[in-house]
Formats: structure tokens, sequence, C-alpha cells
């Protein structure tokens, strides 16, 4: 009843003056209406599970705004990685970009190709979310306020994106403010370009996806030459040329 009641009061309760307050209270059956009972009312009407819940203030009378929702406010500072966690993803975990996980048999989240995290909470939805991941194996969800997670990949890591393959891959770790367990398991790719652009990029320099700046130089210096237009004019050898242009210009 308090969460129905909750609902309708959070858009009634601030046009009322406080004596119609308490007689509505009254006419429910509940007593006296005070500033802790109607945030107890109005916080269960909209918190929410799965750790991705939205708090909800009331304050009777003065002294700042009578309602304070998760997300308002002033503007947050984009989420930062620790000092000694990564913040790029290693070329070998390359193949986690654009797949979806379920995460602690609860919601089903995203691991972007940019690195941005996607989860069904605010902080997620606001941009306040990212990933990265070691070649170890280790992976790294900043998730908004909720903080550091540490997850590590159970068994054989992943050599490319196979869907089949990485049926039953799982993940496990902890976050790191408070140690509270955390998994995840994989569920489907959801983007399959995602993983695959990079190594296209590297097997049109004819390179391993592990090759290393100096090596895309030196590379790109001898293929551009070999297939510059100026000494090869025809369609074919263009065309190779422009790949190699763009695939430099990308890892680099």
């Amino acid at each position: 009843r308090g969460v129905y009641i909750g609902c309708a009061m959070a858009w009634v309760v601030p046009l009322l003056p406080h004596s119609a307050i308490t007689v509505v209270g009254l006419l429910l059956g509940f007593p006296t209406p005070t500033g802790a009972f109607i945030e107890e009312i109005l916080s269960q009407a909209f918190s929410g599970g799965g750790g991705g819940g939205q708090t909800f203030q009331f304050q009777m009378g003065g002294g700042g705004s009578p309602f304070e929702m998760m997300g308002g406010g002033p503007r947050r500072k984009k989420p930062k990685f620790p000092k000694g966690v990564p913040k790029d993803i290693a070329k070998s975990m390359n193949w986690l970009k654009g797949t979806e996980w379920n995460w602690n048999n609860w919601r089903n989240v995203k691991f972007e190709k940019d690195g941005s995290f996607e989860a069904p909470t605010q902080d997620c939805q606001s941009g306040m979310c990212k990933w990265s991941a070691a070649s170890n194996g280790k992976v790294y969800v900043l998730w908004g306020e909720a903080g550091l997670h540490e997850l590590d990949v159970l068994g054989e890591l992943p050599k490319e994106q196979d869907q089949s393959r990485m049926q039953g891959l799982r993940m496990r770790g902890r976050r790191t403010s408070d140690g509270e367990r955390c998994q995840a398991t994989f569920q489907r790719v959801y983007d399959f370009e995602a993983a695959e652009l990079e190594k296209d990029l590297y097997g049109t320099l004819g390179l391993p996806d592990d090759a290393d700046e100096g090596d895309i130089k030196k590379v790109y210096r001898k293929l551009s030459i070999k297939y510059h237009p100026d000494k090869n004019p025809d369609e074919e050898s263009k065309r190779k040329f422009a790949e190699i242009r763009d695939a430099y210009e990308i890892l680099n």
C-alpha cells in the first residue's frame, strides 16, 4: 500500500500545505506524516534493485530543493581509472569488444568497442561507466558511483571472437571498495565488427595484432612506396594504397 500511496504523494505532497498533508495521512489511517515518514514511503516507491536503484529524498519545510533525484544537480565529471589500472584495452582482449554478458544473474551488460560500459543503471546511462582490460586477462569495470570492479576470465582466454566457442565463458571478481563479489556470464556477440576492425587493420599492413608503433611505421613506409599511385597508376594499386594509408592513420 505504501508503494502506491508513495507514487501518488510524490506529485501531490509538494502542492499541499503541512496541515493538509496531516489530514490526508489521518484519513488514510497513517500517523501524523512527519518528514521522515513521508521519506520512507517515497523511498519504497522509487528504490530499485540490482544495484541500480534511484535515491529519492523528500524534505519538509525549507532548506533546499524538496526533491533530489539521482542524476540531478551539478554535472558530474567523467570517470577516471585509478592509478595502476590500464586505461586502454589490450589488443589480445579485443575479442571482448561488442559482447553482451549477464551480470550477477541480474541484467545483461555490454562491453562497447569504444571502452564504454552499458548497463541498465542511471550511472551507465549517463555515460559514467567504462571498461578496460589487460593482456593477462584481467578486466576492469568502472561502474559510476559503485566504483571499480576487477574480474578475471575463467579458463583459457579466447584468441579470437568466436561466439560458438565462447558459450559458457565466465568472469569472476570483486568490487574493490568493499570486496563484494561479482560475476559475468557470456551471452552473445552483438557487434561482430567491433573486434574485427583492428584485426583487419593489422592484416592490411601484414602485421600481427601485437605489433608495436615502430613496426607499424616501418611497414607503412615500405608498402606506401610499393603501392604509391605515382609508381602504380592502375586502379588496384590505388585502392591498396588507400587501404594502407587508412590503416596506418587509424593505428597510429
